[in-house]
């Protein structure tokens, strides 16, 4: 069993509310190239990763 990048459990849960990266970027207070790149699993998911 492969590991699952944090990225793909939050783009499914995404899909599921039909939220867009900018509009979790925008509720959360954080810039979208940070959540777009968590999604696309190029940037990995800390607390200073999502915080402002």
């Amino acid at each position: 069993m492969r590991p699952v990048h944090p990225g793909e459990i939050l783009k499914e849960e995404m899909e599921e509310l039909e939220m867009s990266a900018c509009a979790l970027a925008e509720t959360i207070n954080v810039l979208s190239n940070r959540v777009s790149a968590i999604v696309n699993g190029t940037r990995g998911t800390t607390a200073g990763a999502v915080l402002p």
